[in-house]
């Protein structure tokens, strides 16, 4: 950081830029998080004891 004359970074600044700047490094890798929607093939509640969970697909 002293190269840049960054004095008063603080870790919390740091994980911020980290945690946004991550997705974009990955994406521009070939490797970013492939966002989809599977429609579902009966109505919602239909009683069949669907489970919810969030899905997390990478190519």
């Amino acid at each position: 950081m002293d190269e840049h004359a960054a004095e008063a970074v603080t870790y919390p600044m740091v994980r911020a830029y980290v945690a946004d700047r991550l997705p974009q490094i990955a994406s521009e890798a070939g490797r970013g998080v492939v966002h989809a929607f599977i429609p579902q093939s009966h109505r919602p509640g239909g009683g069949r004891g669907d489970m919810f969970m969030p899905l997390k697909l990478y190519n």
